[in-house]
């Protein structure tokens, strides 16, 4: 073979290798944020279906999918507080294709109360989009005797260890036992699965009063099978104005609220997290939608993904304070 030959070879061998190249990068480059998606996302909720984070997912999902036009399949994969559903979809391919419902149990209770968690917040997600924020709410049944939250404390200062609270949460286990130091009332402590067991009972007069959240006690309050005394949060609901601050009834430093929102694998291209930063704020911010949230409890606000992660690092920080204070622990 000539030099020239060689020569040619050598042009078209390289030419090859580059034209090669380009096919397998288009192959496995990611999409790019107008292309995607192409195919149905996954949203893991790490919560047993039914709950009040899975019906938070599930409106949300049909919200979002025909602005993507694909399908939001959930994938429920409750247990250990979220723990266990977090833990794998931090471990998804990070393309866009799962996401995952992450909250103040999931990101904030869990690392401070959970030495060996399977997961590390800050490194092991990137934040998309904060859905809601709601303050925690304290209620009876309706056979109680208490009809404010100040006659509640005086019947449990009266009868010390008498009354049960239960709860099906960390962080509505976290407000029980944030109120009982404030107030000084003994209560005795009565964990659940989740807070629709809790409930159940509240109703049927096993326990005799329950800290939650609003999108699980307000139907029932609205219906008159519970009393909702406080709302421990700063200001009231506007879908239940009458019911005053835990605040306002002399508790002070005694507000606990928690949130919601949608996470990704970290690693998970920028594009495509702003994508879907956009387009769940277009859903949700629709002043239907806004109406139809904050009538259930709930507050929603738009924000960027770096302000959801600013939001995120300042909530551990409180949080991992507060059971400090409280030294209680998963086990608790």
């Amino acid at each position: 073979m000539s030099a020239k030959d060689l020569r040619g070879f050598e042009d078209l061998r390289a030419f090859m290798t580059r034209g090669l190249a380009l096919v397998v990068w288009m192959v496995i480059a990611p999409a790019s944020a107008e292309d995607y998606p192409t195919k149905p996302i996954k949203l893991v909720v790490p919560f047993s279906a039914g709950s009040g984070q899975d019906l938070r997912a599930r409106h949300v999902g049909n919200l979002l999918s025909p602005r993507l036009g694909q399908p939001i399949v959930i994938d429920n994969r409750p247990g250990a507080d979220g723990a266990i559903g977090t833990a794998l979809a931090a471990k998804a391919k990070p393309d866009g294709y799962t996401l995952v419902l992450c909250n103040s149990a999931t990101l904030s209770a869990n690392p401070a109360l959970m030495p060996d968690l399977p997961y590390e917040p800050l490194r092991d997600f990137v934040p998309i989009v904060r859905l809601v924020i709601s303050s925690g709410v304290v209620a009876v049944g309706t056979a109680s005797e208490a009809q404010t939250l100040q006659q509640l404390l005086a019947l449990g200062r009266r009868k010390p260890g008498a009354l049960r609270y239960g709860s099906g949460s960390a962080y509505a286990h976290m407000l029980g036992e944030l109120l009982t130091r404030r107030t000084g009332v003994e209560w005795v402590y009565v964990p659940y699965k989740g807070d629709a067991q809790a409930l159940a009972d509240l109703m049927g007069g096993h326990i005799d009063l329950m800290f939650s959240f609003p999108i699980l006690l307000l139907p029932q309050a609205k219906a008159g099978n519970v009393r909702i005394l406080a709302v421990a949060g700063p200001h009231r609901m506007p879908a239940m104005p009458e019911v005053p601050t835990v605040s306002e009834q002399g508790l002070q430093n005694s507000e606990l609220r928690a949130w919601a929102g949608i996470c990704a694998p970290s690693g998970t291209p920028s594009t495509v997290v702003g994508k879907l930063n956009r387009e769940v704020l277009a859903a949700i911010m629709a002043p239907a939608v806004k109406a139809e949230v904050e009538n259930q409890g709930y507050e929603v606000s738009a924000n960027s993904p770096g302000e959801f992660l600013a939001f995120i690092k300042a909530d551990m920080s409180r949080t991992a304070a507060l059971v400090k204070e409280l030294a209680i622990s998963a086990e608790h």
